[in-house]
């Protein structure tokens, strides 16, 4: 089997491929067989060079008839190339009419840069027996209150029962009143 038709027979089984620096990809790897495994070892070098030469067509391509005037002219520009390269990508522009390509041939990355990923080293367990030992996501306090059966943000949510006995400025120290 040749390098070419050894692509042709990995991406008609919806296997993508790309060339990250050095390194041949190709995703999903949980799809690809011994086989599959074997072949591409043995075509690497010429199996980079033809993922290489599409990327670089897909970069390097220009309109024939003129340079696009505006950013839409633009962006139908490129979906147009990256269509004419990727028979998948001009199915689905074909399917979803209105659609544009945003990004082709680069690598998926989360969490996004910058981006927040939740964590369990800092969650509350509200209804735990014992009281948060981590600080409000809201205010910061670390004073908590039991609520029916579970724990509140003694800041955020004052107890409705507490008494106010002494008043500095625009707080209020608040203590639990009597028979409550």
């Amino acid at each position: 089997m040749t390098a070419v038709a050894l692509v042709a027979q990995l991406r008609s089984r919806g296997l993508q491929l790309r060339v990250v620096g050095a390194t041949l990809q190709v995703a999903p790897r949980m799809m690809l067989t011994e086989a599959d495994r074997v072949a591409i070892r043995e075509h690497l070098l010429e199996l980079k060079a033809l993922v290489e030469a599409e990327t670089d067509l897909a970069v390097t391509a220009e309109p024939a008839v003129c340079a696009p005037t505006s950013r839409r002219e633009d962006a139908e520009t490129d979906d147009a190339v990256v269509a004419a390269t990727d028979h998948d990508v001009a199915m689905a522009l074909e399917v979803f009419t209105g659609a544009r390509v945003v990004a082709h041939n680069q690598p998926a990355v989360w969490p996004p840069r910058d981006g927040w990923v939740p964590s369990s080293a800092n969650t509350i367990a509200i209804y735990a027996t014992v009281m948060p030992t981590v600080p409000c996501p809201c205010c910061g306090a670390t004073t908590w209150r039991r609520a029916g059966s579970g724990w509140c943000c003694s800041r955020c949510h004052p107890d409705p029962r507490a008494v106010c006995v002494r008043t500095t400025g625009t707080t209020c120290e608040r203590r639990r009143g009597r028979g409550v």
